[in-house]
């Protein structure tokens, strides 16, 4: 009897590995964190947001309960101290390792980030692949957000990359890549500039807000440069490689509206040949028509596609270079392709003017009329 019994204690030993394990209501899971700094106090803001797993469902049933969003907060003169105080606020087992997004205050970019920086990647709970963001609101306001369905991590703050595949404005930019650009000497980095747009649904008795793209702060050389809104810097998607799917609207000679989709960008940034201060831009891409009211020739069509998407990314560029941004990083094209001139020429006295930009041409071949039949061939 023993040489029974002994066996299958052993085993019930060793098969009872979860004895320890946590529930998830007994933790508290910080799904996403915006920083911010007090000038007058030098002391740095941390915000965490938390989600409630009460309402989360088995998957074998509908969720009954909405998620509820908790946010915290914690000042300290390090990021460090900030967290400590969240810490000691707290009456459960704080959790970072599900951060998705982080956000930067415009204040803290102004201050300076370094220190930051260096907190987030040695802690090791905060991943690389988080998504980033920059905002000039209310951090507090942003993580308070929820999908119509009052879920906090069901937005397209969480998930950029699937509205971006659809409508491509600003790059969605993961920590590893911002980063990357933001230690490189001749890099701007892009970071989305995000808002909160309030009342964007409604439904009987309530409204909903949501937080959207707003624009992109530009840093380089470990310093902020400044911020653009959307509207001026439409002309960054039509030079940016991961652009997949963008709307463009142009109005014909009778003030009529044609509405296109432009896919399948092959923009190249190159330096001039005749002048090398001086840069280039081509872009092929394709173009459908969505709405059209009345007749139009191709060729004319073509134009006015090309003439628009010139327009507006020689006044992009302008617009950045008031603010003594390099928006479509021409420095960094010189750094790579000839790193003797620009160590020899340009290094910390690269200057752009309105002229560097030289020539802009762009090829486009309309793929899809809908109904519209054109007699014409591209």
């Amino acid at each position: 009897m023993k040489k029974i019994l002994i066996p299958i204690i052993v085993c019930a030993l060793l098969l009872s590995g979860c004895w320890d394990a946590k529930d998830i209501v007994e933790m508290q899971y910080i799904t996403a964190i915006g920083i911010d700094y007090n000038k007058e106090k030098e002391e740095y803001i941390l915000y965490a947001q938390v989600v409630s797993f009460a309402g989360v469902a088995k998957s074998e049933q509908a969720a009954t309960v909405p998620s509820k969003v908790w946010v915290a907060k914690g000042q300290g003169k390090s990021m460090e101290a900030a967290m400590n105080e969240i810490y000691d606020k707290s009456n459960q087992i704080i959790y970072w390792a599900h951060i998705g997004i982080i956000i930067f205050h415009e204040r803290l970019l102004q201050h300076g980030i370094d220190q930051i920086s260096d907190s987030l990647a040695r802690f090791q709970q905060i991943r690389e692949t988080n998504w980033m963001y920059g905002t000039k609101d209310s951090i507090e306001d942003i993580l308070l957000v929820t999908s119509l369905f009052s879920s906090a991590v069901q937005t397209t703050l969480f998930n950029p990359e699937e509205v971006y595949h659809v409508h491509s404005i600003i790059s969605p930019i993961r920590m590893h890549r911002f980063y990357s650009d933001f230690t490189e000497k001749a890099t701007t980095t892009k970071l989305p500039m995000i808002s909160v747009k309030e009342d964007v649904w409604t439904t009987k008795g309530a409204t909903n807000d949501s937080a959207k793209n707003a624009g992109v702060f530009l840093l380089k050389g470990k310093k902020y440069l400044g911020n653009l809104p959307i509207s001026d810097f439409r002309g960054l998607r039509w030079v940016t490689k991961t652009t997949k799917r963008s709307p463009l609207r142009i109005k014909t000679e009778d003030n009529d509206e044609v509405n296109i989709i432009i896919t399948k960008l092959d923009p190249h940034l190159k330096i001039n040949k005749l002048d090398k201060d001086k840069f280039d831009v081509d872009v092929s891409a394709n173009g459908g028509i969505i709405e059209v009211h009345k007749e139009i020739s191709l060729p004319i069509l073509k134009e006015k596609i090309t003439e628009k998407m010139e327009k507006e990314i020689r006044e992009s560029y302008e617009n950045a270079l008031k603010i003594k941004a390099d928006l479509y990083n021409l420095e960094e094209l010189v750094y790579r392709k000839d790193y003797d001139r620009w160590k020899n020429d340009y290094k910390g006295r690269f200057t752009l003017t309105e002229d560097s930009l030289a020539n802009i041409n762009i090829d486009i071949t309309i793929t899809k009329t809908g109904e519209y039949d054109y007699q014409f061939s591209n």
